[in-house]
């Protein structure tokens, strides 16, 4: 589903591309915050581009191309702040504002802006 909304928002070819996503120690995502993830991980690799690694992302994807807000925003930005992320791309939606302060952080509406971040 994600790989048809980057082709249908984003008018990304993707129609020739084999796409295998590997989650590190083999777990199995249930969680939809991570399609924001995992349209970064095929942009990034599809236009030969990294997403600078001190980069949390999370959000789910809508069939629409728009980005829905995650569960327990200020929760996943403060692990990541511990654990050493210094910018996130997340939904647009309202956060505490001391996590603002202690990561820089960029909130998307949808794939386009999300596309535009990514690489910024």
């Amino acid at each position: 589903m994600v790989a048809a909304d980057l082709e249908k928002r984003l008018g990304v070819n993707l129609w020739d591309q084999e796409i295998y996503l590997n989650v590190v120690g083999g777990l199995q995502v249930e969680e939809p915050a991570a399609d924001l993830a995992i349209v970064g991980a095929i942009l990034s690799s599809l236009f030969s581009r990294p997403i600078a690694p001190s980069t949390v992302i999370f959000g789910e994807v809508g069939l629409g191309g728009e980005v829905r807000p995650a569960m327990f925003p200020e929760v996943r930005l403060k692990e990541a702040s511990v654990l050493g992320f210094k910018r996130g791309i997340i939904p647009s939606q309202p956060i505490a504002q001391e996590l603002q302060a202690s990561m820089e952080t960029f909130r998307v509406r949808d794939l386009r802006q999300a596309q535009e971040v990514f690489f910024s």
